[in-house]
C-alpha cells in the first residue's frame, strides 16, 4: 500500500501498528508514536513480556523517527528498547480549553450523580479507566482519611470499567470500608467534563501514565489538581523545569499543582493506611480546608492548560514529518550516488 499509493510518510500509533509500519521497508519514512511509559511494574503488558519487548525494540531500532509523549518516557526507550536519542521527539498531547469548557457547561446526563454532587459539601473528582495502573483503591483509602474530618465530602470516580478484577477490588473496598454514601463509581460518560466542571478538586492516583490527558483537561476547567508523582507526565505538567526522573517522597506543592509520592500497590483492604496514602489524604485536606490555596491552584491550572495548545502541537508534528521526509530522501540520494560510484 505504501508503494502503490505513493505515500510520502507513514505515521503509526501503538505497538501493533508500529510493528507493521517499521517492518514494511519502503522509501517513505516510518514515524512511530509511543503513548505510554514503557518501564516499571505497571507498564503496558507488551513492555513486560519477551515477545512484546522484542517487537517494541525492533520498532524503535527500525523507525526513522519516534514520538514520545513525555521527556521521562524517552529514558526508557533509550535504555530498555535500544532507541537512538537523535531519532526521538517529545510532543505533548494537545488540549483545547475552550472546547472543554464549552462541554463542561452542558448538563450532565445522569441526574442521580448530579444530585449527589450538589448535595455534597465538597467534591473530589478522578477520571480514568478502571485498570490496575490507575491505583484508584489507594485513592479510596486516602479519601477515607479525609472523611474522618469532613464527612460531607464526596469522591466521584469517572471512567470505563475496563478491568473486572480492579472493578471488583474497588467495589469491595468501598463496601468493606462502609463508604457507599461517600464514594461513587460513576462509570463511563461521553462528556465527563459536565461532571468535572461541577467538582471542587481533581485527584490522579496512577502508577503509570504516558501523558495524563485527564489531568490537563481538569486543569482546563480550572480545577486545582493533585497527582501522584508517577512515570510519566505528572511532574512535567505540574512542575516543569524540575528533573522529570526525580520523584518526590513528600508532599510537593509544585508550581501548577500538588504532587504526592506514588503508593505501594498493596491491594489489601483490612489494613492501616500506608504512609503515602496519608500524604495523599493530607494534600486533599489542604485543598478542602484552604480556599486561598484552591484559588491559587485554580488560576495556575488555567494558565498551564493553555500552554498545551493545538496549534503548537500541529506545528511540531508538521515540522517532524517534513524533516523525516527530507532526511529520508537525502539519505536515498546519498545511497544512490555511492552505489553509482561503486559501479
Amino acid at each position: 500500500m505504501k508503494r502503490e499509493l505513493g505515500i510520502d510518510c507513514a505515521v503509526s500509533f501503538l505497538s501493533p501498528a508500529n510493528s507493521l509500519n517499521t517492518a514494511t521497508g519502503a522509501e517513505c519514512p516510518a514515524i512511530i508514536s509511543i503513548r505510554s511509559c514503557l518501564v516499571g511494574e505497571y507498564a503496558p503488558p507488551e513492555a513486560r513480556e519477551p515477545k512484546g519487548r522484542k517487537a517494541l525494540t525492533d520498532s524503535c531500532q527500525h523507525a526513522d523517527k519516534i514520538v514520545s509523549v513525555s521527556r521521562e518516557a524517552v529514558y526508557g526507550l533509550v535504555e530498555s528498547f535500544g532507541a537512538e536519542p537523535e531519532k526521538i521527539a517529545v510532543i505533548y498531547n494537545p488540549c483545547d480549553p475552550e472546547r472543554i469548557r464549552r462541554l463542561g457547561s452542558e448538563t450532565p446526563d445522569d441526574e442521580s450523580i448530579l444530585r449527589r454532587m450538589e448535595e455534597a459539601g465538597f467534591v473530589f473528582l478522578s477520571s480514568g479507566r478502571i485498570t490496575p495502573k490507575k491505583g484508584q483503591w489507594h485513592l479510596i483509602h486516602a479519601f477515607s482519611q479525609v472523611l474522618q474530618r469532613h464527612p460531607e465530602a464526596l469522591l466521584v470516580i469517572l471512567g470505563r470499567l475496563d478491568d473486572k478484577k480492579t472493578e471488583g477490588l474497588l467495589r469491595r473496598t468501598i463496601a468493606e470500608m462502609h463508604l457507599e454514601e461517600h464514594v461513587l463509581l460513576a462509570g463511563f460518560h461521553a462528556n465527563p467534563f459536565a461532571y468535572c466542571s461541577r467538582g471542587n478538586a481533581f485527584v490522579l492516583s496512577s502508577f503509570n501514565e504516558g501523558f495524563p490527558n485527564a489531568l490537563v483537561e481538569a486543569m482546563a476547567l480550572g480545577l486545582p489538581v493533585i497527582s501522584t508523582d508517577c512515570s510519566s507526565g505528572p511532574r512535567e505538567i505540574l512542575a516543569p523545569g524540575t528533573v522529570c526522573t526525580e520523584k518526590t517522597t513528600v508532599i510537593d506543592a509544585a508550581e501548577y499543582g500538588i504532587l504526592t509520592p506514588e503508593c505501594s500497590g498493596d491491594e489489601r483492604i483490612d489494613r492501616p493506611p500506608e504512609r503515602n496514602e496519608m500524604q495523599l489524604a493530607e494534600a486533599m485536606l489542604s485543598l478542602l480546608e484552604n480556599p486561598g490555596l484552591r484559588e491559587h491552584y485554580s488560576k495556575q491550572s488555567l494558565e498551564r492548560a493553555g500552554q498545551f495548545g493545538v496549534e503548537a502541537f500541529l506545528t511540531q508534528w508538521e515540522t517532524l514529518i517534513r524533516d523525516a521526509v527530507r532526511e529520508k530522501r537525502e539519505g536515498s540520494k546519498g545511497i544512490g550516488a555511492a552505489q553509482r560510484e561503486k559501479e
